[in-house]
């Protein structure tokens, strides 16, 4: 019963001499086409910083969220044991300085007495060997004396930028080496949009290019493209990264959507409820000669609450905005126009 008044209102549309409508009139313009694609933030400077030296962990001095200067002693590792090896180095370096003196000595007076010929060369030959052998073992205890001194300096724990202290792993009293993660610290004035793009885009996109960035519960905002990678990932993409504005609610991690320009296309915007849907693709009617036209149209994106289309349109072009149920092409209308 109810197909049955459907019909029978279907027939009294097609009969009726006219349909009320309102419509569109259409305008051709240059429309932008955007790609859209999943971004991260990450940081450029980061560290996950370790020690040079193993030891006791005697203090700590910063907390998780502690902003951080260069050079800042961040923490302290027990250095009783280096300060030791450093002091008994440094006693036969100079140990090692007077036998090299001595030896030096020897060795210009046996020089002076062989060119008068008042010596054997083989006295002077091992003055020689003595100070060439005495000036090699100094030099090597120089060289464990440098690095002893720098295992020592290496106690205390610095940063190496200036930043923020993001994590904390240990604890005063922690037993760690040269493989344990201390700290981890960022620079927020690092952070940058990361995403990928299709191959296509390396025609197209160029250093300080602007995207438009946007992160979920946060904000929209606009970033400058300011690094294209030379090769492709193994998806056949290529890395992009965006400068932005600093935000203090900006984190490192956090997830939202990058919309670049693609193309600029000629095209028409038109509303969503004025386009038909069928198993082979979409259409419009557009009113020709006071009736009810059917256009094929493609759609190639949306802007807001329209979407953009091409096809056999033309400015000037009057679509079908809202009409009775089940109009028909050829149907008589009558237009009540809307912007």
């Amino acid at each position: 019963m109810r197909i049955f008044y459907m019909l029978l209102f279907l027939i009294s549309i097609s009969y009726a001499k006219e349909a009320l409508v309102n419509v569109i009139t259409l305008k051709k313009e240059k429309i932008p086409i955007y790609y859209e694609t999943n971004a991260v933030l990450k940081a450029d400077r980061y560290v996950n910083l370790k020690p040079l030296v193993s030891g006791r962990i005697t203090k700590i001095y910063v907390n998780e969220g502690d902003k951080v200067k260069k050079g800042q002693i961040l923490a302290k590792i027990e250095k009783d044991e280096y300060n030791f090896q450093y002091n008994q180095q440094l006693h036969q370096v100079k140990k090692l300085e007077e036998i090299y003196k001595y030896n030096l000595s020897v060795y210009k007076k046996n020089k002076f007495l062989y060119e008068k010929q008042l010596i054997s060369e083989d006295q002077f030959l091992l003055a020689k060997r003595n100070l060439e052998t005495s000036l090699e073992d100094l030099k090597s205890a120089q060289e464990q004396l440098k690095k002893l001194e720098k295992n020592l300096k290496e106690t205390d724990l610095r940063a190496p930028f200036n930043g923020i202290l993001d994590k904390k792993f240990v604890n005063e009293g922690d037993i760690v080496n040269q493989s344990t993660n201390i700290f981890y610290i960022v620079d927020p004035k690092s952070l940058k949009v990361v995403f990928y793009l299709p191959q296509r885009f390396v025609k197209i996109i160029r250093l300080r290019d602007k995207v438009k960035v946007n992160i979920p519960s946060i904000d929209s905002f606009e970033g400058k493209i300011s690094y294209i990678s030379f090769s492709f990932n193994n998806e056949n993409m290529i890395k992009v990264k965006a400068d932005i504005k600093q935000n203090p609610l900006l984190k490192e991690g956090l997830y939202g959507k990058v919309k670049i320009k693609e193309k600029d296309i000629e095209g028409f915007l038109i509303p969503e409820k004025a386009v038909h849907f069928e198993e082979n693709g979409a259409y419009v009617l557009i009113i020709q000669n006071g009736k009810a036209k059917k256009v094929d149209i493609e759609i190639v994106g949306k802007k807001g609450s329209k979407l953009i289309a091409t096809g056999d349109l033309k400015s000037g072009d009057k679509v079908i905005l809202e009409a009775p149920f089940g109009i028909q092409e050829r149907v008589k209308v009558k237009i009540e126009e809307t912007k």
